[in-house]
């Protein structure tokens, strides 16, 4: 399964006229129906993920698609661990809330989405992001201030919160050991034209947009923290040695489960209290698919 197969491109579809736009926006806006399987229980981590993944624009996605695409990449995965924490989880919800409000017309569905992306950092990073949550890096030529941190790889598309939808290139971030499963919503996305940078001012959020992308899609970055929340972290490991590559087949539902093993839990002390879902969470009321 190649990555287009994961993340299908969006259909072109041809313009409206002004007139079939109003006719549109007095249509009211329907929400794809889905609720939770009965017998899924949502304060189990892996339930809430399931239900995310169903969530999102990638509703065929699984755990088992992402670890076979790093297997293709000769990366193995040693262990998957949940990492989500219920107040970044609210203020997520909250911030699609507030986006879905705001792009309820029919002509810019994509603006109220979610999306699953990969987050690829060091993995002694992993504990700060599950403790806080992302931080916004100092813009460039700042001085130090606690509001934020220097950004490891530049900010070359804006001052922000970094993702891809590729894992490779997130594991390339992650130095090949480490990457972040996320889920993000965009917003409406500005999209550079040009690789080159014309100055700080591309740093900054452009007017009237909430994200950036880079002119092929392949990075895209956010500038408010809770427009993106850390799902589970993956700890990989690299299965190049020199020139020679070690072949093995997909893993099964047994491999994944072993993936999955408490054992492998390193960040559950950073999590604070993750008891349950709140009764009010836009997953048991099915308010996250469109």
């Amino acid at each position: 399964m190649s990555v287009y197969h994961i993340y299908p491109q969006e259909k072109q579809t041809p313009p409206t006229s002004r007139a079939q736009r109003r006719k549109l926006a007095k249509t009211p806006r329907i929400d794809r129906p889905w609720s939770p399987s009965p017998d899924a229980d949502l304060s189990d981590d892996w339930s809430i993920l399931s239900s995310m993944f169903k969530a999102s624009r990638q509703s065929d996605l699984t755990l088992s698609d992402i670890v076979w695409q790093l297997e293709k990449e000769k990366l193995r995965t040693v262990s998957i661990e949940p990492i989500f924490r219920l107040d970044r989880w609210q203020r997520f919800e909250e911030k699609v809330r507030k986006l879905r409000e705001t792009f309820q017309c029919p002509y810019s569905p994509s603006a109220g989405q979610i999306d699953i992306v990969f987050h690829g950092t060091a993995s002694e990073n992993n504990a700060s992001i599950v403790e806080n949550g992302f931080l916004l890096p100092q813009k460039e030529g700042e001085e130090d201030d606690e509001s934020g941190h220097e950004s490891e790889h530049g900010q070359w598309w804006g001052a922000g919160i970094y993702f891809t939808r590729f894992v490779e290139l997130a594991a390339d971030y992650g130095n090949w050991e480490n990457i972040i499963v996320c889920a993000v919503i965009m917003g409406r996305n500005y999209r550079f034209t040009s690789w080159k940078r014309k100055g700080r001012r591309d740093t900054i959020l452009k007017r009237g947009y909430h994200s950036h992308v880079n002119p092929n899609r392949h990075e895209g970055c956010v500038f408010d923290v809770d427009q993106i929340v850390p799902l589970v972290v993956l700890r990989l490991q690299d299965l190049c040695t020199g020139m020679r590559r070690v072949s093995f087949e997909r893993a099964d539902e047994e491999d994944l489960e072993e993936m999955k093993s408490q054992e492998g839990y390193r960040y559950q002390r950073n999590r604070g209290q993750w008891d349950k879902f709140c009764g009010g969470s836009l997953l048991e009321q099915g308010m996250l698919c469109n």
